[in-house]
């Protein structure tokens, strides 16, 4: 029915790759946890998933799937479908992160299905946080153990709300769920935007493997909203040193139509290398996971 053959040259990552005609449906729910558990990633290839597949076979290893939560961000739509959406539109890179990374509402698991890969590069990019955290420079690794990260944004309007609720609401609403969030504090910064932030790890240990795995969100993330939660800044050399160590174990994937991955949010980063062409399509989906 498929082979699992590695990823690429790193020790993490597994390619579960259909050697007939197969549906992804029909693989088994604990083959595939226990790979992924293992693993922290792992790419399906060949298999048939035929309309709406794609989405049936995230939410067959998911307690909760998220609501498009960035829909006022940099994303399209999936016609029919209101919990799936496109990766962040344009063609340009996208450093190393863990999805929401930034937010107590970050998803257990990621799932991407190749629509149409670009005709050259495009890449999506894993980083095994547990590994990147093992090759930060020693100094580092002492830095982000010591202190948490703070993510800021002020005067963050409705449409960035539901990234840290979970939902669509009104502003009085948005406070009282914001209040029950461990890590965030709030003030209203005006009729209409809250001033929000969020403390958290740099290095969380992984759902699966139980130890600290670095996977957050600081590559990605303006210097004036992501510091250190005492508010000291973070240097760019600090961010150069870890995009280094990043670049130096990152593992690719080179798209092709029907692909799907499956990631342990809180274990892996992932991002994008640039590419032309206008007609490349990846679909993103989070959950929570039921195992």
């Amino acid at each position: 029915m498929y082979e699992s053959v590695s990823l690429s040259d790193r020790p993490w990552g597994r390619m579960l790759r259909a050697t007939g005609t197969a549906d992804l449906r029909d693989l088994g729910f604990d083959p595939v946890t226990e790979a992924l558990k293992e693993f922290g990633a792992l790419l399906f290839r060949g298999f048939e998933t035929g309309p709406g597949g794609f989405a049936e076979f995230a939410d067959q290893f998911s307690d909760t799937t998220l609501d498009r939560l960035h829909g006022g961000q940099n994303r399209g739509e999936v016609a029919g479908d209101d919990k799936t959406s496109t990766v962040n539109l344009g063609k340009q890179l996208i450093g190393p992160h863990a999805e929401l990374a930034y937010s107590p509402r970050r998803p257990d698991l990621l799932w991407f299905h190749c629509a149409r890969p670009s005709a050259s590069r495009g890449e999506t990019t894993l980083f095994d946080g547990i590994e990147v955290l093992a090759n930060l420079p020693d100094e580092l690794r002492e830095a982000f153990g010591a202190k948490d990260l703070r993510y800021s944004f002020a005067g963050a309007g409705p449409d960035l709300w539901p990234l840290f609720t979970g939902e669509t609401a009104d502003r009085s609403r948005t406070a009282g769920l914001l209040a029950g969030q461990d890590g965030v504090t709030q003030a209203p910064a005006d009729q209409d935007t809250i001033d929000i932030t969020y403390a958290v790890s740099a290095a969380r240990p992984s759902r699966y493997q139980g130890v600290p795995a670095f996977a957050n969100s600081l590559i990605p993330t303006a210097e004036r909203t992501v510091t250190f939660d005492d508010g000291t800044p973070i240097p760019p050399s600090i961010r150069l040193s870890v995009l280094r160590t990043c670049d130096r174990l990152m593992t690719p994937i080179e798209w092709q139509a029907g692909d799907v991955v499956m990631i342990d949010n809180s274990r892996m980063m992932h991002g994008r290398l640039p590419f032309e062409d206008a007609s490349r399509e990846i679909h993103v989906r989070m959950t929570m996971a039921a195992f």
